[in-house]
């Protein structure tokens, strides 16, 4: 499994079922997952990318995203 939380309010903001192969290890393929998460003011200052794995024990690791340097396109009024 690999999910992306909010360490300040542990949302979780996405989640899926993440399968790598043993050929795809060995090969050395690099893996790509493509998803949209919500941006929410206040911003928070990090998510948390974490993955564990559903049948080895002790088989899990995260990461940060920092939003330190987080580039936003302007807000503008809706149209009516």
């Amino acid at each position: 499994w690999i999910w992306i939380e909010d360490p300040d309010t542990d949302n979780i903001y996405h989640s899926e079922y993440f399968i790598i192969t043993k050929k795809q290890v060995k090969l050395e393929e690099p893996q790509t997952i493509i998803f949209t998460i919500p941006v929410i003011e206040p911003l928070a200052n990090q998510y948390y990318v974490r993955a564990i794995s559903d049948r080895w024990l002790g088989s899990d690791t995260a990461t940060i995203i920092s939003f330190h340097n987080l580039i936003l396109p302007e807000r503008h009024m809706p149209h009516t």
